[in-house]
């Protein structure tokens, strides 16, 4: 037996009210243990009842639906609604979770030996092991924010929207890093995203992708644009020998933005002059998109991308398989490719990779 699990939940979040961070088997009595999450500014607690009881408090997001063993074959219903509450008193929309238990003696009535169950049967709250925040791994200093509203926050004065703010900020890095594009020296390596930008602009150096990359999420990031960088390759065997290494796919670095307006992830790419993708006019779409439907030939004649020429300063939308970036995204994103995001440990500091 083949089991296919998914991390995608875990690495696309959305901005939710209320999300479900575990459900947990009580460890006495017959029962679950909820812990809620919440994405509400200047959240205060939640408020919930179970079966139109008394409404009750909880600070921490914890939730105790217990049932009474009853050793009887009667099934158990359990409906609760919740809302979350700000500090200012704002309250989100009431969320609900249905919890039956069905016990044992329920199966053995019809001569079936099996164990009581307690099920989820309906709810409208997600559950959810991370937040945006989780993937945001850069958090420019006060100092960094300042250079980065000095330099790039009158471009962005027109910008309808987030994503639109985002492009505008990729049009202006694209045009300015043009001329410096090459191998990097080892120098590079040793300096933060906007002294790697300097140094380029002085021409002391020359940048790729990572570096790209790393410039467009800090500047991102100081401008109030949540952005995280996700990298790639594919080393064939996994443990290299001296001397050389064997990759099955080439090594890329590539970004998305979290548009808040939006509520989702954006792809965009900066090394191959792209701001967004399509398919057909859905989208704007997320990196695991463009990598399914341009893997997939019945879709990907529908996959279109934003490009970005730097000499007439145009933004133009391109069938995929007419764009000049079209091989180099079939070699970068294909089928047998790694990808490697990085997460935030619960301590918020150690960055766990998360591979797809």
């Amino acid at each position: 037996m083949v089991q296919l699990e998914t991390n995608y939940w875990e690495l696309y979040p959305r901005r939710e009210d209320i999300t479900l961070r575990s459900l947990e088997r009580l460890t006495q009595g017959v029962g679950v243990r909820l812990r809620l999450d919440t994405s509400m500014k200047a959240f205060s607690h939640f408020l919930y009842a179970t079966n139109d009881g008394p409404l009750q408090k909880s600070a921490d997001g914890q939730i105790v639906i217990s049932f009474e063993d009853r050793h009887t074959p009667e099934v158990q219903y359990a409906t609760t609604t919740i809302k979350a509450v700000s500090k200012t008193e704002a309250y989100s929309k009431p969320y609900t979770i249905s919890i039956n238990y069905y016990p044992k003696e329920r199966y053995e009535a019809s001569g079936q030996t099996a164990p009581g169950w307690v099920i989820v049967q309906n709810t409208d709250i997600f559950l959810s092991s991370s937040r945006v925040e989780d993937w945001i791994l850069q958090y420019p200093t006060a100092k960094e924010k300042d250079y980065a509203q000095g330099k790039w926050r009158p471009l962005l004065a027109d910008a309808e929207s987030d994503y639109g703010s985002a492009r505008a900020l990729a049009k202006s890095i694209i045009d300015d890093l043009e001329p410096h594009r090459g191998i990097p020296s080892d120098k590079m390596g040793k300096l933060s995203p906007f002294e790697q930008y300097e140094r380029v602009m002085a021409g002391e150096d020359h940048l790729w992708c990572g570096n790209i990359a790393a410039i467009f999420s800090y500047a991102c990031n100081a401008l109030g644009i949540p952005c995280r960088q996700i990298g790639m390759h594919y080393p064939w065997p996994p443990d290299p020998k001296e001397g050389y290494r064997v990759l099955l796919a080439e090594g890329h670095g590539t970004t998305e933005i979290f548009s808040e307006s939006l509520n989702q992830w954006i792809w965009m790419d900066l090394t191959f002059y792209i701001l967004g993708g399509y398919l057909g006019e859905e989208g704007p779409i997320n990196m695991v998109e463009l990598y399914k439907f341009l893997n997939d030939p019945n879709r990907v004649k529908g996959l279109c991308i934003v490009e970005y020429d730097s000499a007439t300063k145009m933004e133009n939308v391109v069938p995929l398989m007419e764009s000049r970036k079209k091989q180099s995204l079939f070699n970068y994103f294909k089928r047998d490719q790694q990808f490697r995001y990085s997460k935030r440990d619960a301590a918020d500091s150690v960055k766990i990779k998360c591979e797809t």
